[in-house]
């Protein structure tokens, strides 16, 4: 921030340049200044990402289990060696492909 009556701007520009600062705006503390509308669209891409992490956490809750399904399968299928597997680890298969969310043949 700086003196907006005074408008010294070196000292910012400078910590900007450097990379010290990220923004900067006038001294001005109300809601029509700057400064608020600043700090207001940084709490906004704050929540932003917040929420769209949020999101990435239900995908992934949703997605694991077929991740897990597909990995049990690969390697029943390798342990069978194109023989029939098991009946216990069909059922085991068929248990973790219900836990599955949507159709996913």
């Amino acid at each position: 921030m700086y003196n907006p009556e005074t408008d010294k701007r070196a000292r910012v520009y400078k910590l900007f340049e450097d990379g010290r600062l990220n923004f900067f705006a006038p001294a001005d503390y109300s809601t029509a200044g700057d400064l608020f509308e600043t700090v207001k669209e940084i709490l906004e891409c704050i929540s932003t990402k917040e929420n769209l992490k949020a999101k990435k956490r239900e995908l992934k809750a949703l997605s694991t289990p077929y991740k897990l399904y597909k990995d049990v399968e690969k390697i029943l299928g390798n342990k069978a060696g194109g023989k029939r597997i098991p009946k216990r680890e069909q059922e085991l298969l068929a248990s973790l492909k219900d836990q599955v969310e949507g159709n996913t043949d």
